[in-house]
């Protein structure tokens, strides 16, 4: 007698588990935080899985109106928040900084452009970006179903597919 798996026994079972809601979106030109395009990393729970990933700052002030795009595309779809607070350690705590954190990440290497003096040229990392380096990011926004969440039935991603890194002209 075959047995029958069962993934979910939530309101989610029969909803697919990942799907794109808005294709080839590009963020405004942004400061990174984290790099990790070069080298991937692999959560704990996924060990055999690489990722590829970069972390950007959006300035509350020069990118308002990309932030809100973001939070009411959140409101609509109903998921938790996927922008993070970005936060620096000081001797009485953490303080938060004003500026928010995305991350864009992907499972394969994803190709990355220099854009410099008008022209724009495929590049190959010697090196991750440092922070403080400026890039404008090209990517699907992805709504997944949450396992385990009773608070929230879908999260929100940002699907890494090119990276293009301004190169300050002296």
């Amino acid at each position: 007698m075959a047995l029958k798996k069962t993934v979910y026994k939530r309101p989610s079972e029969g909803m697919p588990l990942i799907e794109p809601i808005v294709k080839g979106a590009k963020s405004p030109i942004l400061e990174v935080r984290f790099c990790n395009l070069l080298k991937a990393f692999q959560f704990p729970n996924s060990p055999g899985v690489d990722r590829y990933s970069i972390t950007c700052a959006i300035d509350p002030v020069a990118d308002l109106e990309y932030q809100e795009y973001i939070e009411k595309l959140e409101k609509k779809e109903g998921v938790e928040s996927a922008l993070k607070n970005e936060l620096r350690k000081e001797p009485g705590g953490s303080v938060f900084t004003g500026r928010v954190l995305i991350k864009f990440q992907a499972i394969v290497k994803v190709p990355i452009y220099q854009i410099a003096d008008g022209e724009t040229t495929e590049l190959t990392l010697q090196d991750e970006f440092q922070q403080g380096e400026k890039v404008q990011v090209e990517y699907d926004i992805m709504r997944y179903t949450k396992r385990d969440s009773t608070s929230c039935l879908h999260g929100m991603s940002f699907k890494l597919i090119k990276v293009f890194h301004y190169k300050e002209t002296a």
